[in-house]
């Protein structure tokens, strides 16, 4: 069967002053893989970070009905805009999978940054703007629009970052690291498959609740963190609370719950809890409604498992708040 290789484009040997606009014809052609008639709506614009010169590696080949390619390059940044309104089905969707480095990701007035190992799909028909203050390495697919099948409405934020602690995620990124990897290796049919395949995965990473809904167009951390402090205080004296439990009712991942928690005053979300639990068991301590209890019933009542497990969590957390 017929096959065709990696196409390998580099920076190297390009002078230095052309080097930049050389490779945003590189990702405007081959990376965001949008067609022709869409082409001309585009405004890019790239630029170095840093004193160094600018290096950029690019492999790329498609996969049925999708382009997947490898991007290695140097720091700094790429914006893209429309300036004419285009056919809203022109504008391809892209995955990002971060390899190595780290890369921020703008929209809207909100950033995302992708961490190795981490993944974000998004949509493009929106301005964007892609910078990575280090040397960076990723797998892009780019996905008709058309040939992704998700709910009305599911792009209508920055985008979604896949848990990347989830058995088909993980699957995922092996299907594409093997692709590229062994890419001329595959003949015709066996690239159309894994395309076809790639197709079929993702809206079910999608709708398993496998994605963290990036907080724009409505939804802010701010808005996140609140509910998710709504719903331990509610559940306080539930001795089963755990953080497994308030990721899967507030429909985010654990790795959400820690992002949200790790900048608090009080730390991680595992202190939060027992700071709350101990004002709690506080106020019901000097309430002369409850003068009949014991500080033992007092303890139990608020989710701490003895007397002495709740003096335990009251010296620490008066340790950590420095009290």
């Amino acid at each position: 069967m017929q096959t065709e290789s990696m196409m390998h484009l580099s920076t190297e040997g390009i002078e230095e002053q052309y080097r930049l606009s050389n490779w945003v014809q590189y990702i405007t052609n081959f990376v965001g893989k949008g067609p022709d008639p869409f082409k001309p709506a585009e405004v890019v614009h790239s630029q170095p970070i840093g004193k160094g010169g600018f290096e950029g590696n690019l492999e790329s080949g498609s996969l049925g009905s999708l382009q997947l390619s490898r991007l290695r390059v140097s720091p700094h940044r790429f914006r893209r805009s429309l300036s004419a309104p285009t056919s809203f089905a022109a504008t391809p969707i892209l995955l990002v999978v971060q390899l190595n480095g780290v890369t921020c990701l703008k929209s809207s007035g909100a950033k995302e940054y992708l961490e190795p190992g981490s993944a974000f799909i998004f949509d493009t028909r929106n301005t964007f703007e892609i910078s990575n203050d280090e040397y960076s390495d990723q797998l892009v697919v780019a996905i008709p629009r058309n040939s992704l099948s998700v709910a009305n409405g599911f792009f209508n934020t920055l985008g979604h970052k896949l848990c990347n602690d989830h058995g088909l995620t993980k699957l995922l990124y092996g299907m594409l690291s093997e692709s590229i990897f062994n890419y001329d290796s595959l003949n015709l049919d066996s690239k159309i498959s894994l395309g076809q395949s790639v197709l079929q995965l993702l809206p079910n990473i999608l709708d398993q609740g496998t994605v963290e809904d990036i907080e724009i167009l409505g939804t802010s951390t701010d808005i996140i963190t609140q509910a998710v402090k709504n719903y331990i205080e509610q559940h306080l004296d539930d001795p089963l609370l755990t953080i497994e439990r308030i990721a899967e009712e507030n429909n985010c991942s654990v790795r959400t719950i820690h992002r949200l928690f790790k900048h608090g005053e009080i730390g991680s979300v595992g202190h939060y809890i027992w700071d709350r639990r101990l004002r709690a068991a506080a106020r019901t301590l000097i309430d002369p409604g409850f003068s009949h209890c014991s500080i033992t019933d007092i303890a139990f009542s608020w989710g701490f498992s003895s007397s002495a497990h709740f003096s335990r969590r009251s010296e620490n957390c008066l340790v950590i708040s420095g009290q």
